[in-house]
């Protein structure tokens, strides 16, 4: 609607050629926007033939700006609690918030360090522009900072020559993927687990027959997620 108020009540009225009938020396005039520029003219004129003109211009703008996310992927999996979030916004003008927090524009482009929470994490831009359209993009980032789960049993002691019975157990919150064993830095045994089932096994040893009295075997179990 267009509103307004004139200082002669006795005026007649028009808005771009249509009559209008005062109420008082105020008007209401219902007005029907076409997208884009509008431009309204508003004419008065009073009883002695006096009249003035003013013009103004309404734009309607119905389109919702674009966000586009470059940073980070979605569906990332780190053990980094700081990520950086970057993207732009189309549309001059326009203010945008990330989870709510408002964000800095530069030439309609964005970079923020973000700090994650364990777990899954929704990072959405909500762009808003000048007329009130909105606009939003999202990406699902999962920080794992837990390291997995390993244990490792083996006998005190052995006899050279001899057979000992290894046994490894393994999880990790996210699953694994990877579970190895070494002895003095030679692997021995691994597994590529897949899902987040707890790896459970053992294996057999074999204790080298020239190996001397008082020296020993390292074991080292490792689990990657």
């Amino acid at each position: 609607a267009v509103k307004g108020n004139l200082d002669d009540a006795t005026a007649t009225f028009t808005v771009n050629g249509v009559p209008f009938i005062l109420s008082g020396n105020a008007f209401d005039y219902p007005l029907t926007l076409s997208p884009g520029v509008n431009n309204i003219l508003l004419t008065a004129s009073d009883r002695a033939g006096n009249s003035t003109t003013t013009g103004i211009s309404v734009t309607l703008d119905t389109v919702p700006p674009t966000v586009t996310l470059t940073a980070p992927v979605s569906g990332l999996l780190t053990n980094v609690a700081q990520v950086t979030v970057s993207g732009s916004v189309t549309k001059a003008g326009t203010t945008a918030t990330l989870n709510g927090v408002p964000l800095t524009l530069t030439n309609q482009g964005f970079s923020v360090s973000h700090t994650l929470s364990e777990g899954d994490n929704t990072l959405t831009v909500l762009a808003t522009d000048r007329g009130g359209n909105t606009g939003s993009a999202a990406v699902t980032v999962v920080l794992d900072s837990q390291p997995p789960q390993v244990g490792l049993s083996a006998p005190a002691a052995a006899v050279a020559g001899g057979n000992v019975q290894i046994g490894i157990t393994a999880s990790d919150n996210r699953g694994l993927t990877l579970v190895e064993v070494r002895a003095n830095g030679t692997p021995l045994w691994s597994a590529t687990p897949t899902g987040s089932a707890p790896v459970s096994d053992s294996f057999v040893y074999h204790i080298p027959p020239g190996m001397a009295a008082g020296s020993f075997v390292d074991f080292q179990a490792r689990g990657v997620d």
